[in-house]
């Protein structure tokens, strides 16, 4: 009887495990062939589902997904549920980096970053051009999450604390960017967009 319910239990856990993997190559074939849209929807099912929301991978694959939707502005016109695009891939980004704890995906979320980074960045310069701080907001917060050892994101998002008017709680954000720059020991992790970003973003504070 004890080995019957021990046969029992195992045919369970590992019914559960497989139940649990997530399908990494169908999140993979639908990248590959583009369908950015039917991307978002396999991996956020993973997210809500109990036994895979704490899988990085489809977190990292619904923010790659939402970006790329974001970058079509005529397909976005046509496709008014995913006018928010841009706003979910960098809180995927952020919800992915909290759950990929050892690192598993890294060198995959780094390509990622380094495709979105540039683009963010000029949109964040332009509105700090024109004065348009508050709008940033949300934007300079998610990249202090999804890439905390930056420290131009913790200046940019002082620089929108304290130009939307919240000076108190900018001014901490600034010094608190200032220790982590005087802690940094190399800027060669830096990609360019980062450099130039870093550069820019000092001398506006």
């Amino acid at each position: 009887m004890k080995t019957r319910l021990t046969f029992l239990l195992s045919l369970f856990f590992v019914a559960n495990m497989a139940k649990a993997q997530v399908d990494a190559e169908a999140l993979l074939s639908l990248w590959i062939d583009q369908k950015y849209d039917k991307l978002v929807l396999k991996a956020m099912k993973y997210t809500e589902k109990d036994d895979t929301k704490n899988e990085p991978l489809p977190y990292l694959y619904a923010a790659k997904a939402f970006f790329r939707i974001s970058l079509d502005e005529t397909w976005l016109e046509k496709n008014q549920e995913f006018k928010n695009a841009r706003k979910e891939a960098l809180n995927y980004a952020a919800k992915y980096k909290k759950k990929d704890k050892n690192g598993t995906f890294t060198t995959e979320a780094e390509e990622f970053f380094a495709e979105m980074k540039p683009v963010i960045y000029e949109e964040a310069m332009n509105d700090f051009d024109k004065g348009d701080y508050k709008k940033q907001g949300t934007v300079m917060k998610k990249v202090t999450e999804f890439d905390p050892n930056y420290v131009g994101g913790y200046f940019g998002y002082g620089l929108n604390l304290y130009g939307s008017q919240n000076k108190t709680e900018g001014k901490k954000m600034v010094e608190d960017a200032l220790k982590r720059l005087k802690e940094l020991q190399s800027f060669e992790d830096y990609i360019d967009a980062d450099k130039k970003f870093m550069c820019y973003i000092m001398y506006k504070t």
